[in-house]
């Protein structure tokens, strides 16, 4: 399979009949130099929209009633004449025409209400797409499109990119129909759930197979949301993965971080997706602001992904010069970066072990904390699951909620048994009233009565409130030592019995640790990144970077007096015989209801590195200017200091073999 392009447009073009012409003003040439000013390598075009037009010469689908010309056709090989490739989009989940002519097909939830999310409906009246079934004969008409595409664009096929593939708990007629016969229980929500897992990993499994079997190396993404665990079912389908994150609105800055260090470990080529527009897709008239731009795009490339920049073509056809001002502005910088970008693989001590997730949940909250915590503190780290070799990180954590099953615990047992170190909290490796793990510090005894517990950390004064969800009572095992004790407050708050505006303040000590440790372990017994990730109090990553400080002999890969704000990530290049070390400082802030934003690159002064690396260092250069950064070795670490540093820049550190 080729190697993905670095720099790529999604180029969306959802567009409803207008009564007047479409795409009337597409100029080839005028979109080849656009594109090719903005330093592009790819372009990914519609076949297929949401409305359920089709923007090409179709038999199969229904071409766009306000179209007069071959449109994807000349797009293809305008891009193409220029070097650019151009894989096909078409649109599964969303066809507003097929769906509004077979509205059996479309998916619904028990009340028979059509369903929008997944969960979400929409109404008669309302402006929205609506989703097809996955289970339904629409599969046939969506294929039967799809074999069209593959002939009329044999030897120009780029590769086909297929977007909303999600199946919800579905009460359609076919869906009731096939449930019965399979000896599905509709009433069972549990039952549901899992045969509409098999419903959309069946879909990818045959869709795939049906590709390849006309075009053996058609390269095939599906856009399913969220990628986590549950990925593996249809990961062989893919043929690369595409991580769609819009920060700045609807995903938030904590999504791509924790998507993309899980997705970079699965062993499978990857890009990060954003977008040009300010809020979310087809805002038109929306931009950017620069500095949140180059942000996303060059902390994707850190984490070794390509770059897709989502943008929504006019109905006239033509790109919009300012648009690809902006894009060009950060696509031209990374060109001269790439011979430090290709190859590479993370180095990490640290690995979170992905917990579970719940339907509809991007980022479950546990994930979102540790990555926030971590990253925070700059500790360098990947996100695993059990099925990922854990051979070479010193410490794993098990954040919040992960569930137990042999495949876990074995894990776990021969990696402390090795050697290796284990931080875990709260229900993480709890099942059956017990902990699950060998040489675990604690023995569980009884939930905390209470909604808000305190603790009282060795070593300070004043007590920390834990918000929302009291602990897990436990007594220390043989060789276990607390490292904070557990107050519980005056008494819950009710309707009956209050104390002023929030929780009561703290009151009874009680000999249950709230933090223990022991050899192998460090135990937190309440939700500790779930309530980092719902609060941000500074005292429960002081906490978790303590304890994680003392599994690590206060060694950690990477030490640095960076302030909390920036982000850094080092990778090696073996082949290159280097580790390369991105440095950004993008200062996000919510300045608004509903957005993120980021507006200047803040500069940094006198940065201090310090780096336990395996390899000896014989020189570190800045790359933007070629500046050679002195340094020193001592005691086994790396010793450099960066006079100043503004955005992003990479810093090559050579090594001797």
């Amino acid at each position: 399979m080729a190697e993905l392009a670095y720099r790529q447009i999604h180029l969306d073009f959802h567009t409803p009949e207008l009564g007047s012409p479409i795409a009337a003003e597409f100029d080839p040439k005028e979109f080849t130099a656009t594109l090719l000013a903005a330093g592009v390598d790819s372009i990914t075009l519609f076949a297929k929209d949401h409305h359920g037009y089709a923007f090409y010469d179709t038999q199969a689908a229904n071409h766009h009633p306000d179209l007069h010309r071959n449109l994807l056709s000349e797009q293809v090989d305008a891009a193409h004449a220029a070097g650019i490739k151009a894989p096909i989009y078409l649109s599964v989940g969303f066809d507003e025409f097929i769906g509004n002519q077979h509205p059996e097909w479309f998916q619904r939830n028990q009340n028979g209400e059509i369903l929008q999310g997944l969960t979400t409906t929409i109404k008669p009246l309302e402006a929205g797409f609506k989703r097809l079934c996955l289970n339904s004969p629409y599969v046939d008409y969506l294929k039967q499109q799809i074999l069209e595409v593959m002939d009329y664009f044999q030897g120009r096929l780029d590769g086909l990119f297929f977007d909303i593939i999600r199946q919800s708990p579905c009460y359609c007629h076919t869906c009731m129909a096939k449930m019965t016969a399979a000896g599905i229980d509709a009433t069972d929500s549990e039952q549901v759930r899992r045969y509409v897992n098999a419903v959309t990993i069946h879909f990818q499994h045959d869709l795939s197979a049906f590709i390849r079997a006309q075009v053996p190396d058609c390269p095939i993404v599906y856009n399913a949301g969220s990628i986590n665990p549950a990925i593996r079912e249809t990961l062989a389908d893919n043929s690369h993965l595409e991580i769609e994150a819009l920060a700045s609105s609807q995903w938030g800055y904590g999504y791509f971080p924790a998507t993309v260090r899980y997705a970079k470990n699965l062993g499978m080529d990857y890009l990060g997706m954003t977008s040009k527009f300010h809020f979310g897709w087809a805002d038109f008239g929306s931009y950017k602001n620069p500095a949140a731009l180059d942000y996303e795009v060059f902390l994707t490339l850190a984490h070794g992904g390509k770059v897709s920049i989502g943008d929504q073509m006019y109905p006239n056809g033509r790109l919009q010069a300012h648009t690809y001002g902006l894009i060009g502005n950060v696509f031209n910088q990374i060109k001269p970066l790439e011979p430090y970008l290709t190859d590479t693989r993370s180095l990490a001590d640290i690995a979170i072990v992905y917990p579970d997730s719940q339907p509809g949940v991007k980022i479950p909250a546990p994930l979102a904390g540790a990555v926030a915590m971590l990253n925070e503190a700059h500790q360098s780290f990947d996100v695993v699951d059990s099925e990922m070799d854990w051979s070479h990180y010193r410490l794993v954590v098990l954040p919040d909620e992960v569930s137990v099953t042999a495949a876990l615990v074995a894990k776990v047992n021969t990696f402390t048994a090795a050697g290796g170190k284990v931080l875990t909290s709260f229900h993480a490796g709890f099942a059956n009233g017990q902990f699950a793990f060998d040489q675990f510090p604690v023995q569980f005894i009884k939930n905390s009565p209470y909604k808000t517990n305190y603790w009282v950390r060795n070593g300070e004064d004043f007590e920390q409130v834990l918000y929302y969800r009291g602990g897990m009572y436990t007594a220390l095992q043989s060789g276990a030592a607390s490292l904070a004790r557990i107050y519980e407050p005056w008494f819950n708050r009710t309707y009956q019995h209050f104390y002023s505006h929030m929780q009561a303040p703290f009151h009874t000590p009680t000999d249950y640790p709230a933090i223990a440790q022991n050899k192998a372990f460090v135990f937190f017994a309440h939700p500790i990144f779930t309530l980092y990730n719902t609060t941000a109090t500074y005292n429960y990553k002081a906490a978790v970077m303590d304890a994680i400080q003392q599994l690590l002999d206060h060694d950690p890969l990477i030490q640095t007096n960076l302030p909390s704000t920036a982000d850094v990530v080092l990778n090696e290049q073996p082949t290159a015989q280097r580790y390369v070390l991105h440095l950004l400082h993008y200062v996000q802030q919510r300045r608004s209801k509903y957005t993120d934003i980021i507006e200047e690159a803040l500069p940094l002064v006198d940065i201090d590195f310090s780096l336990k690396l395996p390899k000896t260092i014989r020189r570190i250069e800045r790359v933007s200017d070629h500046q050679e950064i002195p340094f020193t070795i001592q005691e086994g670490r790396v010793h450099f200091t960066i006079p100043r540093h503004q955005g992003h820049d990479i810093y090559a550190l050579e090594t001797i073999n």
